[in-house]
């Protein structure tokens, strides 16, 4: 959020708390952008970038997610409230609903030593 302040002694500027003596008529507007929640959580065997956690994120922001298998671990699949969205490690996800939950799939792939 954001302050637009109108007039003399007004105060414009994105701090949450301010003092201000009003001597004359002044205006401040509150400007507001919408974000929204998400979380990126993952199973073992790999990592994800940005990290697993919780972020705000911009309405309509494009965010990239990108998944790295650890030696020994196969990347599956990127999950978005609860639906398969993409099977290749690097996803572009637009922000438009208000919590967004992106899973990664990692399994671990077996291999058989041949003599």
């Amino acid at each position: 959020m954001r302050w637009k302040g109108i007039g003399q002694g007004s105060y414009t500027g994105s701090s949450s708390s301010m003092t201000i003596t009003i001597n004359s008529p002044i205006t401040e507007i509150a400007e507001w952008k919408t974000q929204y929640q998400l979380i990126i959580e993952t199973s073992e065997g790999g990592s994800t970038s940005p990290p697993p956690g919780t972020y705000w994120k911009d309405k309509d922001e494009i965010v990239t997610l990108k998944a790295t298998p650890n030696p020994g671990y196969k990347f599956k699949q990127w999950v978005k409230d609860s639906t398969v969205v993409s099977q290749q490690t690097s996803l572009n996800l637009k922000i438009i609903i208000a919590i967004i939950i992106a899973i990664v799939t990692i399994s671990i792939v077996l291999v058989k030593k041949i003599k």
